[in-house]
């Protein structure tokens, strides 16, 4: 293969390869995508042609029609409100405790009317050495007064904690004064 051939081959190749990067990476002008449609060929714009006059006021006018652009409104969603849920922290009260020799999350949650998952939740595996004072979640009886308090995990519903403990979804939003059905992972929820 002779020298210019090769250099010729080579420019080619190098052209195919920018068209290539061009068409796949190249923006598409705003005015042709439709962000309403999974087909983004479509353009978002209408072109109207004026209609052509009569042949009586073609006599009088020699200009050609000429045609318009109208452009089509695009229509931008207004995001939903998605309410936060508050966090209950006063369904719980604080009890000092000393870690005894032997005692582990659950004997610890048992002696005090609690679930080792809420201990759990607020303790490390250093507050846990021998001797040390812990300060443990208990159930407050003023706002929460059948002393069941369900700490929410990843993944769970009203509905699902209303099934767990035999009550109603209606009587959990009661209860822990909620008017969406909506709870996050860590939310407290009283258990009426």
């Amino acid at each position: 293969m002779s020298r210019k051939l090769k250099s010729a081959a080579v420019g080619l190749l190098a052209l195919i390869v920018i068209w290539v990067i061009a068409v796949l990476f190249w923006p598409e002008p705003a005015a042709m995508r439709d962000e309403h449609s999974s087909d983004s060929a479509m353009p978002t714009a209408l072109l109207t042609v004026e209609t052509p006059p009569s042949p009586a006021s073609q006599q009088m006018e020699t200009a050609a029609p000429r045609p318009t652009f109208t452009p089509t409104p695009v229509i931008t969603p207004t995001p939903a409100h998605t309410p936060t849920p508050t966090p209950r922290p006063d369904l719980m009260l604080y009890v000092q405790h000393e870690v005894q020799s032997g005692e582990t999350l659950l004997s610890i949650a048992k002696r005090h009317n609690t679930s080792a998952a809420l201990l759990a939740a607020h303790l490390t595996v250093d507050d846990m050495a021998l001797g040390s004072l812990i300060a443990i979640p208990v159930p407050n009886p003023d706002a929460c007064p059948s002393l069941k308090v369900h700490m929410v995990e990843q993944g769970e519903t009203l509905f699902r904690i209303s099934q767990q403990y035999g009550v109603t979804v209606e009587a959990l939003k009661s209860a822990n004064g909620l008017t969406e059905d909506i709870i996050r992972a860590g939310d407290l929820v009283c258990i009426p």
